[in-house]
C-alpha cells in the first residue's frame, strides 16, 4: 500500500525534524540562562551592565516562547484542544478534534500574516545596542505559527485517517503518530 508508505515516510520526517526544533529550543533555554546569569552578575557583582546582553535575552525568548509553543502544539499539549476533544468518543471526538484544529488554522494562518508583515515593517529599525535588525526577532512569529499550522494539518490528517476514538488527548510528551 503506497499509503502506509506515505505515512511511514511523513512520520520519520515529522520525528526527524521536531527533533530539530528541540534542539533548537534546548540551545536556546540555555543560552537564555547564560544570558541572564551574565547580565545579572556583571550588574549587581562587577555593578557594570553589559548593555548587549538583555537585547539578546528578549530576542532569544521570543524565539524560545514560539518554537516552544510549536513544540507543545506537536504533543498535542495546548490546553483547548485536549479540553475540547477529551469528552466526546467516535466520529464526534473526530469531528470536534477537526473543527477546533481548522479554527486554529485560522488563528495561525492570521499570525503568520500580520506576523510577516510586523517583521517587514521592523526590518528597518535596528537594536540600539547590538545594532541588529529588529525585523529578525519578529521573524519568530510566522516561523512558528508556520510550524504550528503544519503540525495542525498533520494532527488533522491523522485524526481524519483514524478509525474509532481518534487520537487521545495527550497526558505527557511522547512520540507523535503522524
Amino acid at each position: 500500500m503506497a499509503d502506509k508508505g506515505m505515512i511511514a515516510v511523513l512520520q520519520d520526517w515529522r520525528g526527524k525534524f521536531f527533533a530539530a526544533v528541540e534542539a533548537i529550543l534546548f540551545v536556546l533555554v540555555l543560552s537564555l540562562l547564560v544570558l541572564i546569569a551574565l547580565q545579572v552578575f556583571t550588574r549587581y557583582v562587577l555593578q557594570a551592565s553589559v548593555p548587549w546582553t538583555e537585547e539578546v535575552a528578549r530576542m532569544v525568548l521570543v524565539w524560545a516562547v514560539m518554537l516552544g509553543a510549536a513544540v507543545a502544539m506537536e504533543r498535542n499539549e495546548h490546553y483547548a484542544i485536549t479540553v475540547l476533544s477529551a469528552g466526546f468518543r467516535g466520529a464526534t471526538r473526530k469531528f470536534v478534534l477537526i473543527a477546533t484544529n481548522i479554527l486554529g488554522l485560522v488563528f495561525l494562518v492570521a499570525l503568520v500574516r500580520y506576523g510577516a508583515e510586523y517583521m517587514a515593517v521592523n526590518m528597518k529599525t535596528v537594536q540600539v545596542s547590538t545594532q541588529m535588525s529588529r525585523g529578525w526577532i519578529y521573524l519568530a512569529m510566522p516561523v512558528g505559527a508556520t510550524i504550528m499550522g503544519l503540525s495542525l494539518i498533520l494532527h488533522s490528517i491523522k485524526a481524519w485517517i483514524d478509525r474509532g476514538d481518534g487520537p487521545a488527548p495527550a497526558g505527557g510528551p511522547g512520540a507523535p503518530d503522524v
